[in-house]
């Protein structure tokens, strides 16, 4: 959804309705996201709690600080597997977010469509 910044609080009326969470990442004890914790904690509150919705924040793309690309990382883990690799511009490095691989194009096209309906738009897909 696309508003102007005075429409923001209308825009959050309209979409923010029912019981949400912010649910707290897990980490391994070596400070590494836990993909598995997290995707449990996520079922959890989709199958068994039925909350309305889940926030979270990022985007998907590359990222100036592995702190960024860690929170995007997080926020499409339930998806699928996830890796966080890391590029080197010039001086500065970045830090990609990547989902995958999956089995088929239709895949790769429903995890497009879910992610875009969940505000996630800078999506590529990759063939490898």
């Amino acid at each position: 959804m696309k508003y102007r910044k005075q429409d923001a609080k209308g825009a959050a009326r309209e979409i923010l309705k029912g019981i949400w969470t912010a649910m707290p990442y897990s980490w391994t004890a070596e400070d590494e996201f836990d993909e598995a914790a997290n995707r449990a904690n996520m079922e959890r509150i989709i199958a068994d709690l039925h909350i309305d919705g889940h926030y979270c924040s990022g985007n998907i793309a590359e990222f100036w600080s592995m702190p960024d690309a860690e929170r995007m990382r997080a926020r499409i883990s339930g998806v699928g597997p996830t890796k966080i690799s890391e590029k080197k511009t010039g001086d500065t490095y970045l830090f990609r977010v990547r989902l995958g691989p999956v089995a088929s194009v239709a895949e790769a096209d429903r995890i497009t469509a879910l992610l875009q309906a969940n505000h996630i738009n800078d999506v590529q897909i990759v063939l490898e």
